[in-house]
């Protein structure tokens, strides 16, 4: 089902073309992340962050995918000192949104659940009309199983705070979590 994209990713690592190869390498992993077949995408996604981090286009939505995978996986120290790398305001807007929605998925598996409503209600606030067809599907998801995770109250209190928040303000409220004496060790 996905032997087209690492076929992809070993042509272009044979002709010399690192960031082909990392945008093969992002694709097969999330393809593999979105099918639940983690440590495939774990290992992907790693090598994808490995090339992009010298050129750095994409690597915090990657490193926020990986930290999923790894978390999925059982790895959560791991996963908190991966994610944490990648954390930065200084990125254009639309790899902003695309890391704090992976960011939301990360926080629901490492046990945030309420800072994963905050960002998903920042999300859903700040993203452009044109994304809303694209965020619809995964942000469903993403919403059910928030709601699944906490009492009605918590989920709303979450959800209004999230919706006054700017992006910048979204990472900055994920960077003090992950910088947070025993978050690590709860999870």
């Amino acid at each position: 089902m996905f032997e087209h994209l690492s076929l992809a990713a070993a042509a272009f690592r044979k002709a010399g073309h690192a960031s082909l190869e990392g945008r093969a390498l992002a694709e097969l992993g999330a393809a593999l992340l979105v099918h639940e077949r983690s440590a495939k995408a774990a290992r992907a996604l790693q090598d994808a962050v490995a090339l992009f981090e010298r050129s750095r286009p994409c690597a915090p939505v990657l490193r926020a995918q990986w930290a999923v995978c790894l978390a999925r996986l059982g790895e959560v120290t791991r996963a908190w000192s991966v994610f944490r790398t990648g954390l930065s305001t200084d990125e254009p807007p639309p790899v902003l949104r695309g890391t704090l929605y992976w960011t939301a998925q990360f926080l629901l598996e490492a046990g945030q659940a309420r800072t994963a409503t905050l960002l998903a209600a920042l999300l859903e606030a700040q993203s452009p009309p044109e994304d809303a067809l694209f965020l619809a599907g995964p942000m469903k998801g993403l919403r059910d199983q928030l709601a699944a995770s906490l009492l009605p109250e918590a989920l709303k209190d979450a959800a209004e705070r999230g919706r006054t928040l700017s992006l910048e303000k979204g990472v900055r409220v994920v960077e003090a979590l992950a910088t947070q004496p025993g978050v690590i060790a709860r999870n």
